[in-house]
């Protein structure tokens, strides 16, 4: 208790230099939670990038072939799929014409004015749920229902042709009658180029044989499932529709994994860089600690002279720099909190995919677990320094 008590008095006697040893160590701490916290943020960036585009981890493709050209196919193929879905995983079917399908607003298609040729994906199932899809507004179109006709636009195409409630015609092929679609929502694809995302189901009702002459994607995501089970799943899902799986089966499309090992070399660095910014703070510590055990040489022996004992100096000055330590890990802590939860976020642009990372509890309780280490191995040589001093020659000189 008495070694507690000279410890505070020491740190109120000295208030400069123990704010120095403080600041010090809060930026050690901060710098490891902010380098950890970059890490997470530029892993999530090119993550997100890639499930956009090319599915979440774990997202196999294949083709189906020799479909029944009718309305009621992909009825039954999302049947199918269902225990699948309903087991936790997603199931989708992409469908893009031969021919480049157009679009156009209704007044200039009743007056003969041409299409626009554009990409137009028809789809039906859960596309959202297998590519991070995020909405700017409006919602993701309804791909099970065959009426009413709707459509998400990409923020290119929506530039172009409008937003939410937007009505546009569409032609599936050059000599395809006329469609009238309705604009339920603007997703962002991470497509510079416009897209349309057409409901399949509803297309087919006007445009059946589209099935039969169009190339036709099977999407399957699940995280815990593996190959035999998405090659089962999507044999079943074919024989629904009266078809067949292409022989290649179904082939790993997502680019999660290949990403993540490129990204270790990158982390490492990183966590190197967090390391190095704790040495710097020791090194401050022990300086600091070095000069005050000079500068306070005389202070020390006269508690020696009056019967302190070695170990309580060592323990004092211990005791001394361990408060700074937890008081600057407490404050590291709650500015990296209030960083990642309230600043961070606001730097991500409106309709990203890019997911706020969430507080890095683990880098936060290591940096803490650190910052105490690092004060007790920058406070032990001025301690043993301390309770080294010879009493007779310090009151001599």
């Amino acid at each position: 208790m008495r070694t507690a008590i000279h410890a505070l008095a020491d740190l109120r006697a000295h208030p400069w230099r123990a704010a120095l040893s403080g600041v010090s160590l809060t930026i050690g701490v901060l710098a490891v939670v902010a380098i950890f916290t970059i890490s997470s943020v530029i892993s999530e960036v090119f993550i997100a990038g890639a499930e956009q585009q090319f599915g979440r981890k774990i997202t196999v493709t294949g083709t189906l072939e020799h479909l029944a050209p009718s309305a009621d196919t992909v009825r039954a193929m999302l049947d199918a799929a269902d225990p699948f879905t309903q087991a936790g995983g997603s199931a989708a079917l992409i469908v893009e014409s031969t021919s480049v399908p157009g679009i156009s607003h209704p007044d200039a298609a009743a007056n003969n004015e041409p299409f626009a040729r554009e990409s137009i994906k028809f789809v039906a199932g859960n596309l959202d749920s297998i590519r991070r899809l995020p909405l700017i507004s409006g919602r993701w179109l309804n791909s099970r229902e065959d009426y009413p006709l709707e459509i998400t636009l990409n923020p290119t195409a929506a530039d172009t042709w409008g937003g939410v409630g937007a009505q546009l015609a569409l032609q599936v092929t050059p000599y395809s009658p006329t469609l009238t679609a309705t604009v339920v929502g603007v997703a962002a694809d991470g497509s510079n180029d416009p897209v349309v995302y057409a409901s399949l189901p509803a297309v087919l009702v006007y445009q059946p044989d589209l099935l039969s002459t169009a190339n036709v994607q099977l999407i399957l995501h699940d995280k815990a499932a593996d190959d035999t089970t998405f090659r089962e799943v999507a044999e079943r899902i074919a024989a629904a529709g009266g078809g067949t799986l292409e022989p290649s089966g179904m082939k790993r499309s997502d680019q999660v994994d290949r990403l993540l090992a490129d990204l270790r070399t990158q982390q490492r660095a990183f966590l190197a860089i967090a390391l190095l910014a704790l040495v710097i703070s020791a090194l401050g510590i022990l300086n600091i600690g070095l000069a005050s055990i000079g500068e306070r040489a005389r202070e020390l022996v006269v508690r020696r002279a009056l019967g302190a004992t070695r170990s309580g100096v060592i323990s004092q000055v211990l005791l001394s720099s361990m408060i700074i330590g937890l008081i600057a890990s407490a404050a590291a802590a709650a500015a990296a909190i209030w960083g990642v939860q309230w600043w961070v976020p606001q730097q991500i642009p409106l309709g990203s995919a890019i997911e706020p990372p969430g507080v890095p509890w683990t880098a936060v309780a290591w940096g803490a677990l650190a910052a105490v280490a690092t004060t007790l191995i920058g406070s032990a040589l001025p301690a043993l320094v301390a309770g080294r001093l010879d009493v007779a020659t310090a009151l001599r000189d």
